[in-house]
């Protein structure tokens, strides 16, 4: 969305197509529909959070900081400066994509506002109680991210 405007105008059919998306890849082979009953917003922008409460008053509305996703998902040493905590996303991002996505494998380097919305997710999936994993990111005994191999994209 180019403006606030927009959003605000647009949520209510932004909400129905994520739940139409979701049903659409389903595996469960369900017709239950699905709903979205949470949308998590990272940061503190008080008026944007204002434009969700409004346009979406029968929605839980969770407000997380990227201080407290990163806490979680990130070590110590990848949280020491902005260029290594966008870099770990970006893999830990991909790990996730590969373990719990029923999309197609992403085949190329995520960009860092998706891989930190992807972290964001996968905190709030967690907190939630929806996503029970252990540890929460997986790692090689160096510390290092597993990551799935990566993919020859053919032209």
């Amino acid at each position: 969305f180019f403006d606030r405007d927009t959003l605000q105008e647009d949520i209510i059919t932004l909400i129905n197509e994520w739940e139409d998306y979701a049903a659409d890849i389903s595996q469960t082979g369900s017709s239950e529909a699905w709903k979205v009953t949470h949308i998590a917003i990272e940061g503190g922008d008080t008026s944007l959070l204002a434009i969700w409460e409004d346009a979406t008053p029968n929605l839980s509305l969770l407000r997380v900081s990227p201080e407290e996703w990163r806490a979680e998902l990130l070590t110590e040493k990848e949280n020491q400066n902005g260029a290594s905590a966008k870099a770990a996303s970006r893999l830990i991002a991909r790990q996730v994509v590969h373990d719990f996505g029923i999309m197609e494998d992403h085949g190329g380097k995520f960009q860092t506002d998706v891989a930190e919305s992807v972290l964001l997710g996968l905190y709030v999936a967690r907190r939630l109680g929806w996503i029970e994993r252990e540890p929460a990111v997986r790692r090689y005994t160096n510390g290092n991210v597993m990551t799935p191999k990566k993919l020859v994209v053919k032209k």
